[in-house]
């Protein structure tokens, strides 16, 4: 069993934080500046992240990502 230092939960609620704020700056450069390469970008990043929370077993939220996007 691994203990983690008392500062973990923090650092674990910062990063799903900035996770759900990259997810947003991404949706915004996909939906109002659709056809740029910055969108194209954004979308492909945002495919990742979708295979990311697969990986990860967070199926509702790949899939919500996933229909977003469509």
């Amino acid at each position: 069993m691994r203990i983690l230092p008392a500062r973990a939960p923090t650092v674990i609620l910062r990063a799903d934080n900035a996770l759900r704020q990259a997810i947003e700056i991404y949706f915004e450069l996909v939906e109002n500046h659709p056809n740029t390469p910055e969108a194209n970008q954004a979308q492909r990043r945002l495919t990742e992240i979708g295979e990311l929370y697969e990986r990860w077993g967070e199926f509702r939220q790949a899939r919500s990502l996933y229909e977003r996007l469509l």
